[in-house]
């Protein structure tokens, strides 16, 4: 099948760009962790902003105000690129560019697409917690989705790190070691600690015993 310059010219580490929207995300509502009010629970949800909204002060609204809009703009921003780098990637498996770059130390940037899906559920549940009223109620039973969510997306990634891995350790002298100047070679390393701290969060969070 014919391909576009385009998808010739495309490298998955522009999935980094949904990452750092979604890792945006996660600054924010960092901010409301501190801000709001979240007595008995480990994080603020959208009743306690309405609770606490209408007695804070003047710079407390509007930092919490700038501090919503920053978790929705970037939550879209982080879909947004999401979707466009699947569509892109998709299109990128079908070149020469995707098989020579599955032959060489580029192969780890492979692992940015994992990383951000993992990085965009975290963005949703996020979402959820600030914006959907009554979420908290049913919250426990929403964490095994997130779990099966996120070990699907450490499959994933323990699947691409393995043909990695399988390919340089069986075939002598292919992994270049002169070539190996990139911070694109943390990547594996990266996905799995998202997965991880998105299976962590639901055992955080639980107030099941």
């Amino acid at each position: 099948m014919k391909t576009t310059p385009a998808a010739e010219k495309y490298s998955p580490l522009y999935f980094l760009a949904s990452v750092g929207a979604g890792g945006l995300t996660v600054t924010f509502f960092m901010y409301l962790m501190f801000w709001v009010p979240h007595k008995d629970r480990p994080v603020p949800i959208f009743e306690d902003i309405a609770a606490f909204f209408p007695t804070a002060g003047l710079p407390a609204q509007i930092a919490i105000v700038v501090a919503m809009a920053g978790i929705a703009i970037f939550t879209i921003m982080n879909l947004q690129k999401l979707f466009w780098n699947i569509s892109a990637f998709n299109a990128f498996k079908k070149t020469e560019a995707y098989t020579t770059l599955r032959n060489s130390n580029a192969e780890t940037t492979l692992l940015a697409y994992p990383l951000a899906l993992a990085m965009s559920v975290n963005a949703l549940f996020i979402v959820g917690l600030v914006f959907v009223p009554g979420l908290w109620n049913v919250v426990e039973y929403l964490f095994p989705f997130a779990l099966a969510a996120f070990l699907a997306i450490g499959a994933f990634a323990l699947w691409t790190i393995g043909d990695f891995l399988g390919r340089v350790l069986t075939k002598g002298g292919v992994f270049d070691v002169t070539a190996h100047n990139s911070f694109a070679q943390m990547l594996p390393t990266f996905a799995l600690a998202m997965v991880a701290v998105g299976l962590s969060a639901p055992a955080a969070m639980s107030s099941t015993s």
